[in-house]
């Protein structure tokens, strides 16, 4: 049975799978994560697919340096009702379709470490409410991940180097936007089913240098309904199981859908043993 938790640890099956700027991303796991399974799995003639997302989490990005700005503090939470934007001053993303799909959307960009949050004070100082894992306010700062603030937006523009105009023009949609429940017409539409954004109405205004923390990879070894690996033809490979973060087809697509590497592994963990108990009292 193959359970080796994915491949976040290999930078060249990132590169592959995932973003062509491996280097640019936080592997956001122990230095196991290296693929092997997937790699041994695909060699013994098991189909592989399923790539091209993962879960993970929105960082400051100087844990790319500093672990102790990892595993925790994220900042999905705040990032879920202010404003990610790039160095164009833009938003980029659907910030309401949570940390993973704004995790991932980072790390596709041809530079994943130019992305910045941007909030006022008040979604500042409301995060330790919103956050479900350690508030970033205070253990982010407290972590010497460095928190830029400004009292005005020009100004916060200049000191991380974005165009003002952009940044005002962003910042002005986002309030109009929630001002009239319009989301739909902004430049990238922006989803409120699961959060809904904050006004910017209080300053000094913050801005966050983030990066990408991949955990868990999505993708990898192709199974049947009893865990077990299939050929590339749709045949069972007898004998060959694979549960946890190395199945591919239960996540990923456009928004990153996820059910947890966990979850994979007690389920499928269970489906596979209970076929090789099966297969161990009906073989001859």
């Amino acid at each position: 049975m193959i359970a080796d938790g994915g491949f976040a640890a290999n930078p060249q099956m990132v590169a592959q799978w995932i973003t062509a700027r491996a280097d640019c991303v936080l592997a956001r796991v122990g230095p196991g994560a290296h693929g092997d399974g997937i790699r041994m799995a695909e060699a013994a003639g098991a189909a592989i697919g399923g790539f091209g997302a993962f879960y993970g989490h929105v960082h400051h990005r100087d844990a790319m340096t500093n672990p102790r700005l990892w595993p925790y503090p994220h900042l999905d939470a705040v990032a879920e009702v202010a404003v990610l934007i790039g160095p164009d001053g833009r938003r980029f993303t659907d910030e309401g379709q949570g940390g993973v799909c704004q995790a991932n959307a980072i790390a596709r960009l041809a530079d994943p470490l130019s992305t910045f949050l941007i909030m006022d004070d008040a979604m500042w100082q409301a995060e330790p409410k919103l956050t479900t894992t350690v508030a970033a306010n205070p253990a982010m700062v407290a972590a010497e991940g460095k928190l830029v603030s400004a009292p005005d937006l020009d100004t916060l523009a200049a000191h991380i180097g974005v165009p003002p105009a952009a940044l005002a023009e962003t910042v002005r949609a986002h309030n109009a936007a929630v001002a009239n429940k319009d989301f739909a017409r902004l430049a990238v539409p922006r989803s409120v089913e699961k959060h809904r954004p904050l006004a910017f109405s209080v300053p000094p205004f913050h801005a966050v240098p983030l990066c990408a923390g991949i955990t868990g990879t999505m993708g990898g070894i192709v199974i049947d309904a009893n865990a077990q690996a299939r050929t590339r033809d749709g045949d069972a490979l007898p004998g060959l199981y694979a549960v946890g973060t190395p199945v591919a087809g239960l996540e990923g697509g456009p928004r990153a859908g996820y059910v947890g590497g966990l979850s994979k592994a007690f389920i499928l963990g269970l489906l596979a043993a209970e076929h090789m108990a099966k297969v161990a009292t009906t073989a001859p």
